[in-house]
């Protein structure tokens, strides 16, 4: 980066942080107003879409960052004939990689994803050959889920066995309307 877009930068977050403690005033102003529910609530909204705003502005530098990682970089080195690792006395040492995927395909359909017996398909190719990578899991979100289910049936998952923690959250559905 030029020094200039260094030194933008940097201005930049100084005003965020110094943002940051305004909001954080704000906020425990917003909170200390008990009877105020209606302030409270815009305080919420408008730090909610700042925040949101906030990720907005930032994507576009995150998918350079990405572009950079993922192929120019790569690209660049391949081309200059540069080997990995790369070490740049005082930045540190840039190594090339690699990420793998694996998925089973839909067989014989036009569907994006494998049917169920096309999952049964790799799962028994997998058992034949790989059998270590299968492992009895439950997906953390469905147990959750159906503990919620439970606790609400007056039914709660054994303590002995599961922990299961429950906290509130505030969010605003329908943002603008009235």
């Amino acid at each position: 980066m030029t020094p200039e877009t260094r030194a933008t930068f940097r201005v930049i977050l100084d005003s965020l942080e110094e943002v940051a403690k305004q909001i954080i005033v704000e906020t425990h102003r917003a909170i200390a107003a008990k009877g105020d529910v209606v302030g409270l609530v815009r305080h919420y909204d408008e730090l909610d879409t700042f925040v949101d705003n906030l990720k907005d502005a930032g994507k576009p530098i995150a998918a350079a960052l990405s572009s950079l990682t993922d192929e120019q970089i790569p690209e660049f080195f391949l081309n200059a004939g540069v080997k990995s690792p790369f070490t740049v006395d005082g930045v540190g040492t840039l190594v090339l990689s690699s990420r793998w995927s694996a998925t089973m395909k839909p067989v014989g359909s036009n569907l994006p994803a494998p049917s169920p017996a096309d999952r049964e398909r790799g799962m028994d190719w997998v058992r034949a050959n790989a059998s270590g990578l299968i492992t009895e899991t439950v997906n953390a979100r469905t147990l959750a889920s159906f503990a919620k289910e439970r606790a609400l049936e007056g039914n709660d998952l054994p303590e002995d066995i599961f922990t299961v923690t429950s906290h509130r959250y505030a969010y605003l559905k329908g943002r603008g309307e009235s």
